[in-house]
C-alpha cells in the first residue's frame, strides 16, 4: 500500500498563462520573470514565434491586454501563425 503525499494536485500541470501587453498597433511586450518585446506589424506574432523557438509548449496560453484591459486569450501556436 502506497501513501503518496507528493501526488500533484489536479491542474498542477497547467502552466500559468503568459501575459502580453499590446501598445498601439506596433508594440507588444511581456514583463515580469520573462521579459521580451517586439515592434512593428505582427508584434504579437513575433513574440509567439520567439517563444516557440526557445521551446515553449505550443498549447501555452497567452492572455493579451490592451489599454490595461484583458482583451483575448490565444494559444501560442495560434498566435504564431500568419495573420494573427
Amino acid at each position: 500500500m502506497s501513501n503518496d503525499t507528493n501526488a500533484p494536485l489536479e491542474g498542477d500541470d497547467i502552466p500559468e498563462p503568459i501575459r502580453v501587453w499590446m501598445y498601439g498597433d506596433g508594440f507588444a511586450s511581456i514583463d515580469g520573470e520573462l521579459q521580451m518585446s517586439a515592434f512593428g506589424p505582427g508584434a504579437l506574432q513575433t513574440i509567439a514565434r520567439k517563444l516557440l523557438a526557445v521551446g515553449y509548449d505550443p498549447d501555452q496560453e497567452l492572455h493579451v491586454h490592451r489599454g490595461g484591459e484583458y482583451v483575448m486569450r490565444v494559444r501560442l501556436r495560434d498566435a504564431g501563425v500568419d495573420g494573427e
